[in-house]
């Protein structure tokens, strides 16, 4: 495991030190994605402003390659914006005040990818359990009440999130792509409390000695 290690990256903007983690993680993304939606038999372009737009990029590299990200962006339900928000098309109202259990300030986590070049990587540990408990570490470190997902039950990634502690919200539910998904929720008081799992000191070592890439400064005005 000596060349995985763990980069948080702005979502757009990085600072030029970090311009070629972010480069390698945009491929990433839209590599995996690509393949997704043809898959699904998804017509049109895939735009770059789906990641572009997101507050943070929580990857997992091992040596140059990016083999897996999620996206993570906080919002406020209390604002009726924030509801409105296209990520939550397919949520009902009862799913959202759930979701708001524990507080308003919620992490929105989506984009969930793993590049197909992870599983013939064999790094030694499972690419997407580690991708996930990387999510929830920042998760946990954060203001967020709940981290959010909207998780594809085609590639058995609704039982992932169940081993990692996720409180099923509602079944069954189309999501953007045609697909069905299951929307959960994380909180902090049930991820903390799960039983170990086998990646768990993976993740404790990759968080550790993880990477910060910062927004790029903003240019001095006249």
């Amino acid at each position: 495991m000596t060349d995985a290690h763990c980069v948080l990256l702005p979502g757009a903007r990085p600072e030029r030190s970090g311009a070629d983690l972010y480069a390698a993680a945009y491929r990433c993304w839209y590599e995996t994605w690509s393949e997704a939606f043809r898959e699904l038999g998804k017509q049109g372009p895939l735009h770059s402003d789906a990641f572009t737009r997101q507050q943070e990029v929580c990857a997992l590299f091992l040596g140059e390659q990016c083999v897996a990200l999620s996206f993570m962006t906080p919002v406020d339900l209390e604002h009726p914006f924030a509801r409105a928000d296209s990520y939550f098309h397919n949520w009902s109202d009862r799913a959202l005040t759930a979701l708001a259990r524990d507080g308003a300030l919620v992490m929105i986590n989506s984009n969930f990818t793993v590049h197909p070049d992870a599983r013939r990587a064999a790094p030694g540990f499972s690419s997407k359990d580690v991708i996930l408990g990387l999510c929830l570490a920042r998760f946990l470190e954060s203001p967020a009440a709940a981290m959010t997902g909207a998780v594809r039950k085609s590639r058995n990634v609704h039982g992932l999130v169940r081993r990692w502690g996720a409180v099923t919200l509602e079944e069954d539910r189309l999501s953007g792509h045609g697909d069905l998904v299951d929307l959960v929720a994380f909180y902090k008081p049930e991820v903390m409390r799960r039983p170990p799992l086998e990646f768990d000191a993976t993740v404790r070592q990759l968080w550790r000695a993880r990477t910060v890439v910062r927004p790029e400064a903003p240019s001095p005005t006249a």
